[in-house]
């Protein structure tokens, strides 16, 4: 007979908010080549969900949401701060603001 006894798993969310400056944007298509690019590889690498939330309507700014689940804590914030890592590490883009919830 089966145990019918569940554990319980905490599930942790975990939500990653960028203001970008884009160097050297200079149009609305440029900016969508970066943003497409980077948000791609992200939710490649990391399995997270990555969507444009702010600043749409101005080529050199973007403010993005990248959001995952991890059931422990300290898991999400390592996934998070490696998402970070690949933005600051892109010479083409310079955070102008960050908020990490968990």
């Amino acid at each position: 007979m089966p145990d019918l006894a569940r554990k319980t798993v905490e599930t942790m969310i975990g939500a990653l908010r960028l203001r970008l400056f884009l160097r050297g944007c200079g149009t609305l298509k440029d900016k969508r080549r970066i943003i497409k690019s980077i948000n791609r590889q992200v939710q490649q690498k990391f399995q997270v969900a990555v969507a444009e939330v702010g600043e749409q309507d101005r080529p050199a700014f973007c403010e993005i949401e990248i959001a995952g689940v991890a059931n422990q804590r300290a898991q999400i914030h390592k996934v998070l701060t490696a998402v970070l890592r690949m933005y600051e590490g892109r010479p083409d883009i310079e955070i102008i603001d960050l908020d990490m919830d968990i």
